[in-house]
């Protein structure tokens, strides 16, 4: 994996881990934010409240560990762009709710924001456009060395033992 790579791969992972801590220490403060943007019914606020820091936390797990990073940088592209059109239908009813974006962040949704988090989102949409060298399937961040673990050539391996016994 290029250094770019496990740079952006890093950073967006302490990005999604870092907002997920911050409402999972305010899960008040999260659960008005959530609230506040009137697209979930009452009864979805609460899983809402839990499950969003958590897909937070298995993306950003993901993407720093480096496991299957071109899926890993979709769903985040995903989830980024999810925000995005939520705070943007927020500011098409004339609301301005709490952004919950975490981070320490408590500000109301703007223009601004939805910029930044849709440009979160095409960043890391492109960034799953360019292959890693060492390909999905493989332990990249820990920088184990390419032949050491290489799930694909393990696999195909086993199939050929599979069929050749």
């Amino acid at each position: 994996m290029g250094e770019l790579q496990f740079a952006v791969l890093t950073w967006q992972g302490f990005l999604l881990i870092s907002a997920a801590a911050a409402k999972m220490c305010a899960p008040r403060r999260f659960a008005m934010a959530v609230a506040g943007y009137r697209l979930a019914p009452s009864a979805l606020v609460k899983p809402l409240t839990w499950s969003v820091p958590g897909v937070e936390v298995i993306l950003g797990v993901g993407l720093i560990s480096g496991w299957h990073p071109t899926i890993m940088l979709r769903l985040a592209a995903a989830l980024f762009a999810s925000f995005a059109l939520a705070m943007a239908s927020a500011l098409l009813r004339g609301r301005r709710p709490s952004c919950g974006c975490g981070v320490g962040e408590d500000r109301p949704v703007s223009r601004l924001l939805v910029v930044r988090t849709g440009g979160l989102a095409i960043f890391a949409g492109l960034s799953s456009a360019i292959p890693p060298p060492l390909g999905d399937g493989r332990v990249a961040a820990a920088r184990i060395p390419k032949k050491a673990v290489d799930i694909r050539r393990l696999m195909e391996a086993a199939k050929r033992h599979i069929i050749l016994s």
